[in-house]
């Protein structure tokens, strides 16, 4: 299966464990990727927007960098943000991804936007431009 999920390197390690079971992630790291690992965030934006892949992120400040924002909007990158108040355990984000992970599905299908991953489910926040 090709790849269709990139997760980024704050939730590497959760990918590893998720990629056995979904075969279309892929993250820094795990030799399909073809940038480094510390590569800066609109370098991998644009591989994701250009791929039509969703990125599943941990960066609640992502939308407020302006050069981050815009490479977002130019490459029209499905984001989800996985957003919970506090720090979850790597089996806490592996639960609520796999809880949700037929609605990560339905992301893919939809045109780009930026999405909210929290304990309640999936929310859209903005479809672009942000």
């Amino acid at each position: 299966m090709t790849e269709r999920f990139f997760f980024d390197a704050s939730l590497a390690g959760v990918a590893r464990v998720l990629a056995p079971d979904h075969p279309e992630i892929t993250y820094p790291g795990n030799g399909v990727w073809q940038l480094p690992q510390n590569a800066p965030d609109e370098e991998w934006l644009e591989v994701v927007g250009r791929n039509g892949w969703c990125a599943i992120i941990r960066d609640k400040r992502i939308r407020r960098r302006p050069s981050e924002n815009a490479a977002l909007e130019r490459f029209r990158v499905r984001v989800v943000n996985v957003a919970v108040r506090r720090n979850l355990t790597s089996s806490g984000y592996v639960d609520l991804l796999e809880r949700n992970w037929a609605r990560l599905e339905e992301v893919l299908a939809a045109p780009p936007a930026y999405y909210h991953l929290a304990r309640g489910g999936l929310a859209k926040l903005h479809r672009y431009p942000i």
